[in-house]
């Protein structure tokens, strides 16, 4: 699945969804999107060799307004 979004909130609902997220290579104006998958081996099948999103990305969402609102 492909999305033209980096948001923190669509990739925190991929990640609950049980998906496999990954950074996407960006399409103007965005530096980058988001790529998701439904299982773990077909991000090494992807000829541009897609990163998974990794921890230090998952310690930013917490400090992410949009999770610390309540």
């Amino acid at each position: 699945m492909l999305r033209n979004s980096a948001s923190t909130a669509v990739r925190v609902a991929l990640l609950s969804a049980g998906f496999f997220v990954a950074q996407g290579i960006g399409t103007e104006p965005k530096i980058e999107t988001t790529i998701a998958f439904s299982e773990r081996e077909s991000v090494t099948r992807q000829p541009l060799a897609p990163q998974l999103l990794d921890d230090k990305w998952l310690a930013a969402r917490g400090r992410s307004p949009i999770f610390t609102k309540r």
